[in-house]
């Protein structure tokens, strides 16, 4: 099939893709995870216990969320039209929850520093370099797709994945501008990675079986482990395994997504949730990362972990992060309901007022 049919196929469809639902939600809770343990004060990097192997471990089943954020980007992106309403309402939220997180530290103490100007300006203040990102990357969603649609599906599919394998080949550690995958030219590449599967989807899922994605998603993080430990025993840079642009992490991320877009639900109430909470998932990364709550709340502040053992600390260390991810979804999406019945009075003003 083409991409011209393919097109015309996902511009038809009404159906919901609710594997891609829960794939965002996940990556989101990842994000906490990730930053619970590094900026929390869980993971200390020394690699030098069983306790802290565990903590890496889990920190390497994790940092796939960008990149799946990445790939369901241009999954759900191939053949759409560009939007530009898309790019304020997604200002607006950093600007609430950047503006909004920095007001409320202020309130209770927080001391007012450089911090606490550039809340105000997300953008421009560089406090969520994903966002940053991924605004760079929509601007050239129009040609990719431009791109995208002079390929035969299958053509599409090799070309893509060879631009992966050079990105992951040159890129790592740190060359071709990738910055270990923190820059849109990374997200550019896995947009069109989740593109060409999209476009080959059914190729995919006859040529690649659940179990063996499955079986790479446990096993990859345990081999980053080793790699890592290897690493810190000669005295070498570890943290080049967890990079975005890592193999191993590459591999691993496209492994989780293709898994996960394939979950179909049917029970209706679980659909209606994920109708509910999966458009306030961006709103997670916001929050979690805002300049006071990251910069100063999260800090350390899960350093008490430590003094257990990891068979409390890391059911201890996902419970919380599932709280306090399901705390910011709940608060995301009272925003956006707010937000939307600001829209609607606004228009009906106007439709009074001319």
């Amino acid at each position: 099939m083409d991409i011209e049919a393919n097109y015309k196929k996902f511009q038809s469809s009404d159906s919901r893709l609710y594997g891609i639902d829960i794939a965002r939600l996940s990556a989101m809770f990842m994000v906490v995870l990730l930053h619970n343990l590094l900026q929390g004060g869980v993971l200390d990097w020394t690699l030098d216990s069983a306790k802290d192997l565990m903590y890496m471990t889990l920190e390497n089943y994790a940092i796939i969320a960008v990149n799946v954020f990445a790939l369901i980007s241009g999954y759900l992106g191939v053949g759409k039209v560009f939007r530009p309403t898309k790019l304020f309402y997604l200002w607006v939220g950093a600007f609430a929850w950047s503006a909004g997180s920095a007001l409320f530290g202020f309130c209770i103490g927080a001391e007012v520093d450089s911090w606490f100007y550039r809340s105000f300006f997300p953008v421009l203040g560089q406090n969520y370099w994903y966002f940053n990102s991924f605004i760079l990357l929509e601007l050239f969603v129009p040609i990719l797709n431009a791109a995208v649609a002079r390929f035969k599906s299958r053509d599409l599919l090799f070309l893509t994945f060879g631009i992966v394998f050079v990105s992951v080949v040159l890129g790592f550690p740190n060359g071709l501008g990738m910055n270990r995958g923190y820059s849109a030219i990374w997200l550019i590449v896995l947009w069109l990675v989740g593109s060409s599967i999209r476009l080959n989807w059914d190729l995919i899922s006859d040529r690649i079986s659940s179990l063996r994605l499955l079986f790479a998603c446990i096993f990859i993080p345990v081999v980053s482990t080793c790699f890592e430990f290897e690493y810190r025993r000669r005295a070498m840079d570890p943290g080049q395994w967890i990079e975005y642009v890592s193999p191993l992490v590459t591999i691993q991320s496209i492994c989780f997504f293709i898994l996960v877009a394939r979950i179909e639900i049917a029970d209706k109430s679980v659909r209606n949730l994920l109708k509910l909470f999966s458009p306030s998932a961006f709103g997670v990364y916001l929050i979690d990362c805002s300049s006071w709550f990251y910069g100063i709340w999260l800090s350390g502040r899960f350093k008490w972990i430590l003094e257990f053992h990891s068979y409390f600390g890391v059911p201890s260390i996902l419970l919380i992060s599932a709280v306090m991810f399901i705390g910011f979804l709940f608060a995301e999406t009272v925003r956006l309901r707010l937000f939307n019945v600001l829209l609607a009075k606004i228009a009906i003003f106007r439709k009074t007022r001319y």
